[in-house]
């Protein structure tokens, strides 16, 4: 009997669209956005391609616990990835690109 372990509720769900890339939403964001972030993972050049950064994690759900894009897409399993995070413990390299200048596509990506 395999055990299900309960991971902390987060801003981000993501979900597969290709072999390579996710669509990351956050959702219940303080600016009712709900954006849309791509992730490209590229196993082969050790990279993982961010497109647009999302609203920055701020959640009106009180129970939110993960609001940093980077610690979800580090830490947080993802049912379409064998329930594996997108960039397990940060081994790969980050490229962020941003689209354009409205803030549900800039706000903070990474934690120092």
């Amino acid at each position: 009997m395999s055990k299900t372990i309960s991971q902390p509720k987060a801003a981000f769900h993501a979900s597969r669209l290709t072999s390579s890339t996710f669509l990351i939403k956050e959702y219940d964001d303080i600016y009712s956005e709900h954006p849309h972030i791509y992730a490209k993972v590229d196993v082969s050049a050790n990279t993982i391609l961010i497109i647009d950064s999302g609203c920055g994690g701020s959640s009106n759900d009180p129970e939110v616990k993960i609001t940093s894009l980077r610690n979800f897409i580090e830490s947080v399993g993802v049912e379409d990835n064998d329930a594996r995070p997108l960039n397990e413990g940060g081994q790969m390299k980050y490229i962020v690109v941003l689209t354009h200048c409205h803030y549900d596509h800039i706000r903070k990506s990474a934690e120092a």
